[in-house]
C-alpha cells in the first residue's frame, strides 16, 4: 500500500484503500501474472496446466526408458542381434507416440494449444526447472504476447 500511495500520490488514501481490495493479492503479495490477470481478464481460466503437467511427466519418463533401452542394446551381445528388438520397439514406440500427440493437438482448444506450445519450448530450454516454473512462465508470455500486440 505505500509503494501505491508513493507512486499515486495524487489518488486519495480511500480511493487507494478501494483499490487495495479489489487486487488480487494473495498472502499480502501481489505478482505480475496476477495483476496482468487482472487489469486484462481472458480465457487463460479454461487453461489446464496440470494437464499438461502430468504429459511432460510421462513424456520424460518415457524419454528415460528409451535412452535405458539404447543403453542396454550396446551392452546386448552384438553377433545375436537383440539390438534389433530394441530398435524396433523404439521406434514403434515413437511413431505410436507421433500419432496420439498429433491427434490430440488438433482437437485441443486453441488456449491449451498455445500454453502447451509455449510450456514445450520453455521447458526443451530450461530442463532443471520445474514443471510449475515452466508453467507460470508460459502464461506469463502468452499474456504478454497478447497484450503487446497492437
Amino acid at each position: 500500500k505505500s509503494l501505491l500511495e508513493k507512486a499515486l500520490p495524487s489518488v486519495s488514501v480511500e480511493d487507494l484503500e478501494i483499490l487495495m481490495e479489489t487486487l488480487p493479492v494473495a498472502d499480502g503479495q501481489l505478482s505480475f501474472i496476477q495483476l496482468m490477470s487482472w487489469l486484462y481478464p481472458s480465457n487463460e481460466s479454461s487453461i489446464d496446466t496440470d494437464e499438461w503437467k502430468v504429459r511432460r511427466r510421462q513424456h520424460c519418463s518415457w524419454a528415460s526408458r528409451g535412452r535405458s533401452l539404447l543403453v542396454l542394446s550396446t551392452i546386448a551381445e552384438p553377433f545375436q542381434h537383440f539390438w534389433r528388438e530394441v530398435f524396433l520397439d523404439l521406434a514403434w514406440s515413437a511413431w505410436a507416440l507421433a500419432v496420439a500427440t498429433s491427434r490430440r493437438q488438433r482437437t485441443l482448444p486453441e488456449a491449451q494449444a498455445e500454453f502447451e506450445s509455449e510450456a514445450d519450448r520453455i521447458s526443451a530450454l530450461c530442463r532443471e526447472v520445474s514443471l510449475d516454473d515452466v508453467a507460470s512462465s508460459a502464461l506469463h508470455n502468452i499474456l504478454a504476447r497478447r497484450h503487446s500486440e497492437p
